[in-house]
């Protein structure tokens, strides 16, 4: 408990002294190293949460409640130069401790760079590069390993460059992503992606284009074609769960200024597995459905506004019951300002896991999350920010055998009370 309190406090503390003794020029993100603008940053919160491992109310003894405290310090520096010009890079963290399971205290770290060049001819490049390092419990991004404090780390390198026409652009991508674990156990998840695409943009108004989209994405995973040993089960080239994903777009983007901001694309994907069979000699099975990555932003009026974030894909299985699972989740938020600096979010997420190409004998394996999430914030002034938040988070399996195990089912409180300050 001590651990916590000390983190806290010591937040606290620091953020106060900057409250009071920061010059006021500093609160307006002007802290200057010559034309390189630097932005420091600190947070802190405490966080009640009733089920810290994600498990089920049938494991006995399973569900364990903690108080969570959290010590945030950022920077951020970057050039802004011309209209698509800039250089920003920093680093956010995360130091966690746990009052009464302090085995599980952990810290984040994670750097960036984003880079931008456009010439005036119309010409453009860009590149964002973002590294964690982590060993919080809230699993991939396939969720493998939830409610496990496990070391882990990844890395997403984006590069794009394309050419804008008088009402036409053409756009080329690469992106590389990488995936490592610390533990032995984990290290059959260990993955490196290859994505190339090409985009294709007609201006329909100033703030508007329409796009196409193609995307070929070549996943490769290392151990496992190295040979690893998981559960008795040795993986190698001829039974590695490596993949091709081929994603096909239409949709809008919308450009900052307007009543939209943001991105809205549907389409089709086909996932082709390398192999023909696992380890167990199951057979990888081809499969293809809609997808969809929509992230956008309505300014429904001067102070309300609303986010919806649509994500659609064909993922790798967490476990050895499938190889692969249809993931569709969906956020939807509404914000309302109100006076005395005071706004409000009330929010609905919105989840299915539909586990594909299951082994002989399993039953159908689907599961259903569903939160409820409530904000209020409140803007000590235009740099320090104060909030409240509650989330219920329930996940819930199709068939009783998915229910008392590896954290398939659950019900998870979360109360957390914020501040921070940007400068």
């Amino acid at each position: 408990m001590k651990k916590g309190w000390d983190l806290i406090i010591g937040g606290l503390i620091i953020v106060l002294v900057l409250c009071f003794f920061v010059p006021a020029v500093y609160a307006q993100g002007n802290i200057t190293l010559g034309r390189l603008a630097v932005h420091p940053g600190i947070g802190v919160k405490a966080e009640f949460w009733d089920n810290i491992y994600y498990e089920s109310e049938m494991v006995p003894g399973g569900k364990q409640e903690d108080l969570l405290y959290t010590l945030s310090p950022s920077v951020i520096m970057g050039y802004t130069g011309e209209p698509g010009n800039y250089l920003t890079f920093g680093a956010y963290s995360d130091l966690v401790a746990y009052s009464t399971n302090d085995e599980n205290n952990y810290q984040t770290l994670s750097p960036f760079i984003y880079f931008g060049f456009k010439s005036p001819m119309g010409f453009y490049l860009r590149a964002h590069d973002n590294f964690l390092l982590t060993k919080d419990p809230f699993g991939s991004a396939n969720s493998y390993a939830i409610g496990e404090n496990t070391k882990r780390w990844n890395n997403k390198l984006t590069l794009s460059g394309g050419y804008e026409f008088d009402i036409y652009a053409v756009e080329l991508m690469y992106e590389n992503y990488l995936e490592g674990w610390d533990l032995e156990k984990n290290r059959w998840q260990d993955r490196i992606d290859h994505t190339g695409g090409v985009s294709f943009f007609y201006n329909l108004t100033e703030k508007t284009k329409l796009l196409g989209q193609y995307r070929r994405t070549i996943a490769e995973y290392e151990q496992q074609n190295d040979g690893i040993v998981v559960g008795g089960r040795r993986w190698s080239t001829s039974t590695s769960q490596d993949y091709t994903l081929n994603s096909f777009f239409i949709g809008a983007r919308f450009e900052p200024g307007g009543k939209l901001a943001g991105e809205i694309k549907l389409g089709y994907g086909t996932k082709e597995f390398e192999n023909e069979r696992d380890p167990a000699g199951n057979a990888y099975e081809d499969d293809g459905d809609f997808i969809a990555e929509t992230n956008i932003d309505y300014q429904i009026l001067d102070r309300t506004s609303a986010h919806l974030n649509l994500q659609r894909g064909l993922l790798g299985s967490p476990d050895g019951d499938a190889s692969s699972y249809l993931d569709t989740r969906m956020t939807f938020m509404v914000n309302q300002e109100f006076a005395y600096r005071l706004s409000a979010s009330l929010g609905l997420d919105l989840g299915n896991q539909d586990y594909r190409n299951l082994i002989p004998g399993r039953p159908d394996k689907q599961f259903n999350i569903y939160a409820y999430i409530a904000k209020i914030n409140y803007n000590i002034q235009d740099w320090i920010k104060a909030g409240v938040e509650y989330k219920y988070e329930h996940k819930q399996a199709s068939d009783t055998d998915y229910l008392p195990y590896l954290r398939q089912e659950y019900k998870s409180n979360k109360f957390t009370v914020l501040l921070s300050a940007v400068f």
